[in-house]
């Protein structure tokens, strides 16, 4: 694989929990590289540490060991200011659970990784209605979370996700709070965005529908990768 195709290359990273007295070892010198503009599936069981793997690769989390290269920074050497913005310009994130701000409507939900990293007004305001536009929700700009179906909500996710141009989106179980036609419609769109914007998506999934359609399905137990 050409280095310059690389967007995200994990070596022998470990990961290190203090329970009490105990130390639980959560991933286990696990090596990964991440082509740009993928579309990947970590998959494996509960505690297989899918979760971890997305919250290093999210720079929400440290490794204990080993190293982690995004987009060709090292992401340890970052102090806590620059790994923030680092993040909120390189990294979108998508979750089970939507986490959209209640109180927001969809294009408020969707603007506010644009205004947050300051983007000027007018620039924000077309981007965010482009995104609804690409997810088929331009008639539900003004509808709060409350007021949409949770396919609805998903697309919002994306959106928001997808808003700011980053390089890798992570997802954390897309699928999980939707029935399975609606969740069918959210992997179709997610990898139609994958192909339209060239932005890389890693998601962890037990979702058998979303791992058919990856480019790559890496498979996690006990820390390690089994592929």
């Amino acid at each position: 694989m050409p280095t310059a195709e690389i967007l995200v290359e994990a070596t022998n990273v470990f990961k290190e929990y203090r329970l009490d007295k105990a130390i639980i070892t959560a991933l286990r010198g696990l090596s990964l590289n991440i082509r740009r503009g993928g579309f990947v599936v970590i998959a494996g069981p509960s505690g297989s540490g899918k979760s971890t793997l997305l919250n290093l690769l999210g720079c929400l989390d440290h490794p204990t060991g080993g190293s982690i290269r995004i987009a060709g920074q090292e992401v340890a050497q970052l102090g806590d200011a620059a790994l923030s913005a680092f993040r909120a310009r390189r990294l979108g994130f998508i979750f089970q659970s939507f986490n959209l701000v209640p109180v927001l409507s969809a294009f408020e939900n969707v603007e506010y990784p644009l205004r947050l990293n300051r983007v000027p007004r007018p620039e924000a305001k077309e981007r965010t209605m482009t995104m609804l536009e690409a997810v088929g929700l331009e008639g539900h700009a003004r509808h709060r979370p409350g007021e949409l179906s949770g396919g609805q909500r998903q697309r919002v996710a994306i959106a928001r996700a997808l808003v700011t141009h980053p390089d890798l989106v992570l997802a954390d179980e897309p699928t999980a709070n939707l029935d399975s036609i609606t969740g069918g419609r959210i992997v179709d769109l997610m990898h139609a965005m994958q192909q339209r914007s060239g932005t890389a998506f890693v998601i962890a999934t037990h979702d058998e529908m979303v791992a058919a359609r990856a480019h790559d399905v890496h498979k996690l137990h006990d820390g390690r990768l089994e592929d």
